[in-house]
């Protein structure tokens, strides 16, 4: 009945021991994941893109690069097309679900009266990374997280 007693507590102890290794392996994922979404500027990036026309701006792509290790599910792009410093057109692009270090290119339309165009991130999301911005609240510290 001893030695029973023994092997049950060595059971439970190695029982306890693995759940506390799986608790603190969610939480360093859980720290590296608030990381990510903390600088996802150096993650969601927009490639370099060529603007051609004379007085014009001609369609032009725009290429868009993940280097999450998770997709990224939606990204929203604003291009303003400016003439003489002052924005004359604005234009939403999105794109959906590029992939884990991956990249897709979206086609912006160009505009008769711009001279050149500027491309801005307004929006991304990953659902794998709980990952939302604009932020919607988050939680504090890690303000780009969603469920």
């Amino acid at each position: 009945a001893e030695e029973d007693k023994k092997k049950k507590l060595a059971a439970e102890a190695k029982k306890k021991e693995e759940e506390k290794k799986k608790l603190l392996a969610a939480q360093a994922q859980a720290a590296k994941e608030m990381a990510m979404r903390n600088a996802w500027q150096s993650y969601i990036t927009i490639g370099p893109y060529k603007i051609e026309g004379d007085d014009k701006v001609k369609p032009f792509a725009i290429p868009v690069y993940n280097a999450f290790p998770v997709s990224v599910d939606k990204v929203t792009l604003r291009v303003d097309y400016i003439k003489k410093e002052k924005i004359v057109a604005t234009e939403t692009l999105t794109l959906g679900s590029i992939p884990a270090k991956g990249n897709l290119q979206v086609q912006a339309t160009g505009n008769k009266k711009g001279h050149t165009a500027n491309v801005y991130i307004t929006g991304a999301g990953s659902r794998a990374l709980h990952f939302c911005f604009p932020s919607n609240g988050g939680k504090p510290g890690d303000q780009y997280y969603c469920n």
